[in-house]
């Protein structure tokens, strides 16, 4: 379903697994799977990534009240309402009250879909909210190099590198005839590139080496499919602390195509 698929790209940044519980009123885990195969289906009502409903019939405060309750922080309840007699701003009020953050609401296809995310608690640091998406018993502790068809047994979806593009600006910013250039944070020998299992793992690692001054530049991290990934010709260190990466030789940066990674999730 076109709606399904739609109401998928406000999932939350994840681990390499992420966990939904799905209050449809009907059976549609199919229809998700298809769109997103890395997903967990779980009926635990505690600690989840996201909260899915597709065809939900009418708003009810107790439903988002354990919705809310449900959600890690940060995590996402998301929402589609095919017949609501409400307004864009009153089923964004109503998401407020019973206490949702970094709320949006939209008209999709003839009905409404809503997005609302569960705070972190107050006074919570950047990079300790970072850490919470980080937390993955899905990866193992231990730091993987791997090549070739070796990547497709690495937990998630894709691959994330760190990218400095250039020139650092979005697409619509180009000059006629502008073109953009990417390189990806690398260790020099043998040449391998620095990957991830998840953004938040990702977005972890680089807030601690911008701090440290190890890696400079980076502008963006981009995903890649594990199927481009096995077709590198460079080796693939998968979540790194700092020690790993000071201790496996100098970072550089090294071209990668633009063309060849996935497109964002939103």
């Amino acid at each position: 379903m076109t709606i399904i698929a739609d109401m998928l790209k406000h999932l939350p940044p994840s681990k390499s697994q992420l966990r939904l519980l799905d209050i449809s009123p009907q059976d549609v885990q199919t229809d998700i799977t298809l769109n997103r195969p890395d997903i967990a289906f779980t009926r635990e009502r505690s600690d989840v990534d996201a909260v899915f409903g597709y065809g939900v019939p009418s708003l009810k405060p107790v439903m988002l009240e354990m919705s809310l309750n449900a959600l890690r922080p940060g995590g996402r309840m998301i929402l589609y309402f095919p017949a609501l007699d409400l307004s864009l701003d009153e089923v964004a009020a109503v998401l407020q009250e019973v206490g949702f953050a970094r709320i949006l609401t939209e008209t999709l296809d003839d009905g409404i879909l809503a997005r609302g995310e569960r705070p972190y608690a107050h006074g919570m640091t950047t990079a300790a909210r970072v850490a919470v998406g980080a937390q993955d018993v899905a990866v193992e502790s231990e730091i993987l190099v791997l090549s070739g068809d070796a990547i497709h047994d690495a937990p998630g979806r894709y691959i994330h590198l760190l990218i400095k593009q250039t020139p650092n600006k979005p697409l619509w910013k180009l000059e006629p005839g502008e073109t953009i250039s990417w390189q990806a944070a690398a260790l020099d020998h043998p040449l391998t590139v620095i990957g991830f299992t998840s953004l938040p793992k990702a977005v972890q690692l680089m807030q601690a080496a911008v701090m440290d001054g190890m890696i400079k530049d980076v502008s963006k991290i981009a995903k890649f499919s594990k199927a481009t990934a096995a077709g590198w010709d460079f080796w693939v260190l998968l979540n790194p602390d700092l020690a790993a990466i000071k201790s496996r030789g100098v970072v550089i940066m090294i071209d990668i195509d633009p063309d060849s990674a996935e497109a964002p999730d939103e």
